[in-house]
């Protein structure tokens, strides 16, 4: 699909991205942040354009970092620019470990204030990040895994003994994940020179199956102890990787910003066996590093174009541009492909669907 003829075909690219949100006319004229507020849901307020809420403060001198508001902070519109108090005093907040936390609800667990609010809300997000790695085919082969469980079990639960081929290092936690579909792309020499067949592995999918803890290495064999499993616990032939030391807090974090100019990928699988996905699922995107992408990296999911043939002329065949379906931001990304969450689905999002740079024609419902 060529994006940008289907954009100027539907007439949606009458404003340039480098253009500065503008306001809404219905924007409020003053607004106290809530406890609960995200940056998305506050920028959604003030304008149509929230992947580019950041132009909103653009010359306003007292926002240095709109990525630092927080609750009881007051924005007021004067002169067409967003006007910005701060009111935080961090009357919960504690110290821990040198920097400040606060408790948001008693579900949660403390997190750092001087982040400021998260692009998306805490209870919008939490437990739906998907647990996935994507490796190259080089990164599979030179992992580590699982050959064998105490007393010839055929799978591993939690406190059982597991047998890792690889020398892990003892007292360390890993994760353990099972390979999921290797996806196929374009080599890079091609995509410049516009060939369509895809006959390059770009990546294999890895999902989480649980953690491991190492007890002792002998002979090239680690002896551990299943600390977690997920689902259907651990077997043989999953793989091994260490387990990030930071948690996926920061995550939250990111700056919402539209994607590159001119990013085409391609929603190439919906992880969970789902047909689609509603707002708040994730999708795996073929695009990557190799595309400039980065987290926080805001993209419109538009439907498959149609072709039909012409009622008036059947000889001729006529494209009907597809529609836009929803907005997905980027959280991961790898060499090649990277993963995103739904924050917006007027239509499900499902396989197949290309994910481009927004247009500032899309209405954020």
């Amino acid at each position: 699909m060529n994006i940008k003829r289907l954009l100027i075909a539907t007439g949606l690219l009458c404003a340039s991205l480098s253009m500065a949100a503008t306001l809404k006319p219905d924007a409020p004229q003053h607004y106290v942040v809530q406890p609960g507020d995200s940056l998305w849901s506050i920028a959604k307020k003030y304008t149509d354009d929230p992947w580019e809420w950041r132009q909103l403060w653009k010359s306003n001198p007292q926002v240095k970092n709109p990525n630092r508001i927080y609750p009881g902070d007051e924005l007021s519109i004067k002169n067409g620019k967003i006007v910005y108090k701060r009111n935080f005093k961090g009357g919960n907040a504690k110290q821990q470990g040198g920097l400040k936390t606060v408790k948001l609800s008693p579900e949660m667990r403390e997190v750092p204030i001087d982040l400021g609010l998260p692009v998306i809300s805490y209870d919008y997000l939490r437990g739906k990040f998907v647990d996935m790695e994507i490796v190259d085919a080089n990164q599979l082969k030179s992992l580590p895994y699982v050959v064998a469980f105490e007393d010839n079990r055929l799978t591993g639960h939690v406190n059982l003994k597991a047998f890792i081929k690889g020398d892990l290092q003892p007292g360390q936690t890993y994760n353990v994940y099972e390979r999921g579909i290797t996806h196929k792309g374009l080599k890079l020499d091609d995509i410049s020179k516009g060939k369509k067949k895809k006959d390059v592995d770009i990546g294999t999918e890895l999902i989480k199956t649980g953690e491991i803890v190492v007890e002792n290495v002998k002979d090239g064999i680690s002896t551990v102890y299943i600390k977690n499993t997920v689902n259907r616990g651990i077997s043989p032939g999953q793989y091994v990787v260490p387990k990030p030391q930071t948690s996926n807090i920061g995550n939250l974090y990111f700056e919402p910003k539209s994607a590159p100019q001119k990013t085409e990928a391609q929603v190439v699988n919906t992880p969970g066996m789902l047909k689609s996905v509603a707002a708040g699922g994730n999708v795996v995107l073929d695009k990557g590093l190799d595309a400039g992408l980065s987290p926080g990296d805001l993209l419109l999911v538009q439907q498959p174009d149609i072709y039909k043939n012409d009622p008036i002329d059947p000889s001729k065949r006529l494209r009907i541009p597809g529609q836009a379906a929803g907005m997905v931001m980027v959280y991961k990304v790898f060499d090649r492909m990277s993963l995103a969450i739904v924050i917006e689905a007027a239509k499900p999002i499902q396989q197949d669907m290309m994910a481009v740079t927004p247009y500032s024609d899309y209405n954020s419902q």
